[in-house]
């Protein structure tokens, strides 16, 4: 069960990553240079292949599409924190 809702997320995200990009006008080698990564790498991220190694190549990604990125951390009595 855990593995299909985590393929979900990775589906949507994959899916929000490549309709930001595109929304934003930004061809994938544009995208590649803004984060400075290979255009292969943003491929592999928009098709589920692979995605950002890091938490700063992400947050370049949503500057560079005009996003804002947080992150949402739920520990075990249910406290959330985002930051």
């Amino acid at each position: 069960m855990a593995d299909a809702h985590n393929r979900a997320i990775e589906d949507g995200l994959c899916k929000t990553l490549a309709r930001l990009r595109h929304e934003a006008r930004m061809q994938q080698k544009d995208l590649a240079f803004r984060v400075g990564v290979s255009r292969i790498a943003i491929w592999n991220w928009e098709s589920g292949i692979s995605f950002p190694q890091s938490l700063a190549n992400l947050r370049k990604w949503a500057e560079a599409v005009g996003a804002k990125l947080e992150i949402k951390l739920t520990v075990r009595n249910d406290d959330e924190f985002i930051f």
